[in-house]
Parts: C-alpha cells; structure tokens; sequence
C-alpha cells in the first residue's frame, strides 16, 4: 500500500484526520492524513469528500472506512472545529437543551425568562454580538458597564 492514497487532499477546504491503518486483528498504524471538507447545513453534518465518494461524520468521533480500502478507518473530528455553527453556543451553559433540528443550533433555556442565545441567565444582555454585563450593587441597584468604568 502506497500512501498517501486517492482521495488525500491538501487546500483552503481540507481538513486534516486521524487514520488507521489496520494489519490483522490487533495492529494497526496511526496516521494523519488531510481530506477535503464541507458543512452540510441540511444534515448539520461534515461532508468529507474523497474522489468520487462522500461520507458524513455526523457526531464527534465518528469512525469511518476509507472508501476503497477495507483496512483503513478515520476518525471525525469534532463538529465544532470544522462547523461551529452547527453547536450551541457555550453548549447553553448547562442551562438549556441544544437543539440541533435548525440550520443554527440554538438553545432552549430551562429558565423561561433567559432569552439568551446562550443561557447565560436573565441579567445577560447580548448586544448585536457585543457582549455587556449588568451587575447588581449592594443596594439591588443596577450597575451598567459604563458606571463600572469610572
């Protein structure tokens, strides 16, 4: 077996893998080889793409064969290092449930009053991506970033 092998690719849109090689029943050679990848927003899945074939990791550490070759298996990245917008963000804090049937991942907060993207609680404001904090003072005022500063 001469390697790398067909289907090994290296560009803007690989993506790099471990593989392994397997020899009979208990060896087997660990490898990294690069591979060309897209996000399938439909499926909320990597597309990996090897010569003609396609395969789908759809959850962290899926372990596929490589087409062609009965003895060489990779193993899928996370979802998130390649399409972060298939998860949560901050996987709702431990807060929520993540729900992956829309395009974007969004959560679903326990507390029906954080309407947070990332069920950061009720006092979280998200501000068009730009990120505040209010704090209460002693008193039950409530102390805006602006105030804190000076």
């Amino acid at each position: 077996l001469n390697l790398p092998f067909e289907g090994v690719y290296y560009g803007e849109d690989s993506r790099c893998f471990n593989f392994n090689i397997h020899e009979g029943t208990s060896k087997h050679i660990p490898m990294a080889y690069c591979l060309r990848t897209e996000c399938d927003n439909s499926l909320n899945a990597i597309k990996v793409i090897i010569g003609e074939d396609i395969l789908f990791c759809d959850h962290d550490g899926q372990v596929k064969k490589f087409p062609g070759h009965e003895t060489i298996t990779f193993e899928c990245p996370r979802l998130a290092t390649i399409c972060p917008h298939f998860i949560c963000p901050a996987n709702c804090s431990g807060r929520g449930v993540c729900d992956y049937s829309q395009n974007n991942a969004k959560c679903n907060c326990f507390d029906p009053e954080d309407k947070t993207s990332g069920c950061y609680g009720p006092n979280f404001i998200e501000e068009n991506e730009n990120i505040s904090i209010e704090v209460l003072d002693l008193t039950n005022r409530m102390i805006t970033k602006d105030k804190l500063d000076s």
